[in-house]
This record gives C-alpha cells, structure tokens and sequence, in this order.
C-alpha cells in the first residue's frame, strides 16, 4: 500500500492538464456525473476529450485516471459510414520519457468492422499499445524498459472494451497497472476518421509530445479539432468527385437511366442514378445525392449524342 502511495504522489506532479481540463473539472464540482466509475464524455461525433474522474485537491491534475479506476468516452455509430478510432493519453509514470497510449495501427481501430450487437462488449487491448513522443520531431513505438519503467502488452496496463449502446460506441478503459507496470493514465484526447489515414495519434507534433511529457491535453485537442474534420472533408470531396464521375459516365450518350433510354432523365431518376454511384463507392460517402447533382454543370444532364 505504501509503494503505490509513494508512486502516485510521485507521477501526479507529472500531470499538468490543460486550462480545458479545468473547466471540466470546474464541472465535475457540480457533481454532474454517470453512475459509472468515470464521467462519460462526449464532445463533437468526431472528436473529443477523455477525462477520468481524478482531480488533485490543488487542482494541478484535472482528469486523470488511477490504478483500479476507469474511464469511458461515447462515440455516435454511423452504420453508412466508416469509423476508425484515434486516440493518446500519456504513461504517466514515464514523466519526460514521454511514453503514452494510442492504438497500435497508425490507421486507427476499425470501429465500423467491430460493430456488434447492442450491449456485447468486444475487447480491443491488443489494438492498443505504447509510443514515446519525447520531442515534437520524435515519434516512434516503445520497444525497450526504460530504467524502472517497463514495457508490456496494453493487457499489463488496462483492459479496453468496446460496446455499441443505443446507437453510441462506448469505449471503456479499465486501468489495471499494479507492480512494476503502475502507472496512472492523464486524460487525453479522441477522434474519429471517415477511412484508415494517419492522424494527430501518429504524426509527430509539439501538441502530441507535450501530452506525452506532461499530460497536457489542451494543444492536441486543438490540434484535433482542426485534423479531423479537415481530413474527413477531404475524404468527402475525393468521394464526391468519383461518384460525380461514375454518374456522368454512365449518364453521356443518355445511356439507359432508371426506365428510360434515350431521352433526358428527369431529377428523380438522376438522383436514383447517383446513389447507385455513391453506392459504388463506398459507405464513406457523406453527401446527399440532391446536393451533389446540383453542382454539377447543367450541359452535363442534358447532354446528347453528337
């Protein structure tokens, strides 16, 4: 007991979260919490923050989940659309090491092609493991102790489920370290992509090494307010364009639309036509196919054989 009060007190100083963090916590006074072990945090559908349910009494950690202690951030399912998962917290007891949690792919986890039923959790450990992040321009997998800290599994540090509730993923994160392996975790920040990319997780930054070296969400969050969108608007666009494509191949010449050959179609067939295309290409795509067929050029829906 005295050995992990001694470690405790020893890597919370490490944690200097960000000034978002306090307001959180400012929040947590107001006693606005779940019944869980931690407060369930949701932010936008495509980013957000974790924050477990720990906050020193001179307010320097805001956030922070201990040994035995858990945490849980909710993400809304979007059945049509790709989902994959991002995430950092830091490995507090590494202090300026730099040591934190992400998932193992730079591609994220793959919450699409984890969906289960309603309620049946599924145990994403394996798809988490450690980085260290000691600079902005550093950015590489744990492979080696470090000292008296040690490397494991995530299986050493936490379990990590995933249960799809209500139209929600709820991503549970148990923090089990105990021995040589005891570390707190800081809170961190989350975000979700359209298609497997690298993201703010795996892309050396300053934001992503402070977080690492001293549990300071507050720049990575900001980081991925900016990333996140900025690539799944990209990801829109690129699709939009090869279903815009697909559909002004298929409609040159008045090929056959819908029932009718040979003459012009009318709005419902090329919206029928278009989401074929979208279709095509993938459950990725985000536009309605109304909105798309309006940008296109006018000479294109009408067009006819020379």
């Amino acid at each position: 007991m005295l050995k992990k009060t001694v470690i405790t007190s020893a890597v919370v100083s490490a944690l200097l979260l960000s000034s978002s963090g306090i307001a959180a916590a400012a929040g947590d006074k107001s006693g606005a919490q779940t019944p869980a072990a931690s407060r369930l945090v949701m932010s936008s559908d495509s980013y957000g923050e974790i924050i477990g349910q720990f906050n020193s009494p001179d307010g320097a950690v805001v956030g922070a989940t201990l040994p035995g202690k858990s945490v849980s951030f909710s993400i809304p399912v979007k059945k049509h659309h790709g989902q994959y998962l991002h995430f950092a917290f830091m490995h507090a007891a590494s202090a300026s090491e730099g040591w934190f949690f992400a998932p193992a792919s730079e591609q994220g986890i793959n919450l699409t092609g984890l969906m289960t039923e309603d309620g049946k959790p599924v145990d994403i450990t394996e798809q988490i493991a450690l980085f260290r992040a000691p600079a902005a321009d550093q950015l590489v997998k744990v492979t080696a102790d470090s000292g008296k800290l040690r490397l494991g599994a995530a299986a050493k540090f936490m379990t990590a489920k995933l249960t799809r509730h209500n139209g929600m993923f709820v991503i549970s994160i148990k923090n089990i370290s105990e021995g040589d392996y005891e570390t707190p975790f800081s809170s961190g920040v989350w975000g979700v992509t359209g298609t497997a990319v690298r993201s703010f997780d795996h892309e050396p930054s300053s934001a992503l090494s402070k977080l690492a070296t001293t549990g300071h969400r507050g720049e990575l969050y900001k980081l991925a307010q900016k990333k996140i969108p900025e690539q799944n608007n990209a990801l829109s666009m690129e699709l939009t364009r090869g279903a815009i494509k697909m559909a002004e191949e298929q409609m040159a010449g008045h090929k056959k639309i819908g029932s009718i050959s040979g003459t012009a179609p009318t709005q419902g067939e090329l919206e029928k036509k278009f989401a074929m295309a979208a279709a095509q290409m993938g459950p990725d795509i985000t536009l309605s196919p109304a909105s798309v067929i309006t940008t296109m050029p006018l000479v294109t829906l009408i067009s006819t054989n020379n």
